[in-house]
Order: structure tokens, then sequence, then C-alpha cells
């Protein structure tokens, strides 16, 4: 849970309540790409906090935008957009790492860890490699490979079969 200096970053930045709704959308994410969903209950048990707390922050990041995905917010809704495909598109939007970083609740690092992964599975795919072979060489979940890649076909269209993809 703890990610080090980047989290200090973040404390720094904003404060106790920023670094846990970073871990809040960090924690909530992770669990999902390994196929479970946390409740409140759990976040609040991990982050030490009252579990209204958690309720509290999780409206605040729902008003700014954000999906978090937790045992009630997930059943019967279907997936939503990780929070790491968002950094991609904000990147390509040419949002500026200090706007994502703000907006987001992460480190500069961790954001600028999203993008070389992102453009990573970008190259990979363009070779022609599959999604597994993708997930497995950039240690990414099949799931965000499918994602980054879901995001680019809706964004540019499968005509350009990944070739025409670059940041606008």
């Amino acid at each position: 849970m703890d990610a080090g200096a980047e989290d200090v970053e973040v404390k720094r930045r904003e404060k106790a309540e920023g670094l846990r709704r970073g871990r809040i959308l960090r924690l909530t994410e992770e669990a999902l790409e390994q196929g479970g969903v946390l409740t409140q209950e759990d976040l609040a048990r991990v982050l030490k906090v009252d579990a209204r707390t958690i309720r509290r922050d999780m409206s605040i990041l729902q008003a700014e935008g954000h999906l978090v995905h937790t045992r009630g917010a997930v059943k019967g809704v279907g997936r939503g957009q990780t929070h790491k495909v968002r950094v991609i598109e904000l990147w390509l939007d040419r949002e500026g790492y200090d706007k994502i970083v703000r907006w987001l609740h992460h480190s500069a690092q961790a954001i600028k860890r999203y993008v070389s992964t992102f453009l990573r599975v970008v190259v990979l795919h363009r070779q022609g490699r599959s999604v597994e072979e993708i997930a497995f060489l950039t240690q990414s979940s099949v799931r965000l490979v499918k994602d980054y890649l879901g995001g680019m076909r809706r964004r540019w269209g499968s005509h350009t079969g990944g070739r025409g993809w670059k940041r606008k």
C-alpha cells in the first residue's frame, strides 16, 4: 500500500486527505485488476480510518469524476474505466503532468510510469504481439492491456490497426 517516496510527495502536496484519496483509488484499482472488489469497510480497515471517512472521500472522488470500484458500486454496474486509462487519456489530450498529478492524486513518478507502460504496450501491439505477450512483457494485467488498446481503438478507430496512434 505504501508507495514510499511517491506517497511522501503526494502527502506533502495534498496533505493526508489527498494521500488517502489517492490510496483509495490505487487500492480499489489493484483489487479489481486481480479480480477482487473491496468494500468500504475493507478500505477503512486497511487505511486505519472510520468507514464514514471512506464514504466521504469516495463522495468527493466521485464528484471529481473518478470511478471508485467498491463492492456496492461495482455490483451490476459493469466495468468502469481504470484510473490508468484516465491518465493516458489526459496525457493524450496534452494535459500537463502537474494537472494530472493534482487531479488524480498521484505522484508525477507514477503518472510517468503509466505513460511509459502505455507507450510500451503500443509499440508491442504495433509489432504484432498478442495481448498476453504484451501483458507479460510489460508486467501489466491482461485487463489493463486490453483497456489501453480498447481506448485507443475507440479514440482513433480500428482502421489504423494501431499504426496511426500518436499523441495529438
